[in-house]
């Protein structure tokens, strides 16, 4: 059982390093593609800049939105772990019930919490970066076809259109993540055995 338990805490050690790496791999392709459009500016007609930029922006957004599906991966994976290593520190609470005082976490299998009405879930699922870049992109990308077909169209105009895609892709993310949240939540609670806030401190076996 030591073994099981040591087992879980390094795969959950793997997949905090795997989704770190997706969010950092993400940043530094969004960060290239960036430094990259300055230079290719000066070789490309400006008529057709709108269109290139709305390719990269919605080519960088589907990139966004797997690595975001990345991260409700893992959070699915590494909950569900936290969960079976609450359910080993009950069977062994239930050898000797005296180092209940000494857990550093509670000895059962509902932990950590979901609450899929909480208004932060999202952002324990996803990354807040990438939600931010995803709806970022969506409003470039929409407001480069704007441009293309209304090349003369105004700031005043483009502005107020950039502003409401930014929220209603961010709106459409946090929608999309609570869904799924409340996905993992349905499967999660099936698997629950040791949730009751008031368990019986189960007896040792000196005591039986």
């Amino acid at each position: 059982m030591i073994a099981e338990y040591n087992s879980s805490c390094a795969e959950i050690r793997v997949y905090q390093d795997a989704k770190t790496s997706r969010v950092n791999f993400y940043l530094v392709i969004v960060a290239a593609v960036i430094a990259s459009s300055a230079g290719l500016m000066d070789y490309v007609n400006i008529t057709s800049l709108p269109i290139i930029i709305t390719i990269a922006a919605f080519l960088l957004l589907l990139l966004g939105i797997a690595v975001l599906n990345q991260l409700i991966y893992y959070f699915h994976a590494m909950t569900s772990l936290y969960r079976r290593l609450g359910r080993i520190r009950f069977w062994f609470l239930k050898l000797d019930s005296e180092i209940k005082p000494y857990l550093p976490f509670e000895p059962r299998d509902d932990r950590p919490y979901i609450d899929p009405q909480s208004f932060y879930i999202e952002y324990r699922v996803g990354d807040v970066i990438v939600i931010i870049i995803n709806a970022a992109l969506a409003s470039i990308g929409v407001l480069s076809i704007f441009y293309y077909f209304l090349p003369y169209l105004s700031s005043s105009i483009s502005l107020p259109i950039g502003a409401l895609i930014f929220l209603v892709s961010w709106f459409a993310q946090k929608m999309y993540l609570r869904f799924k949240v409340r996905r993992i939540d349905r499967y999660l609670r099936v698997a629950i055995r040791f949730s009751t806030d008031n368990l019986d401190t189960p007896k040792s076996n000196e005591d039986v």
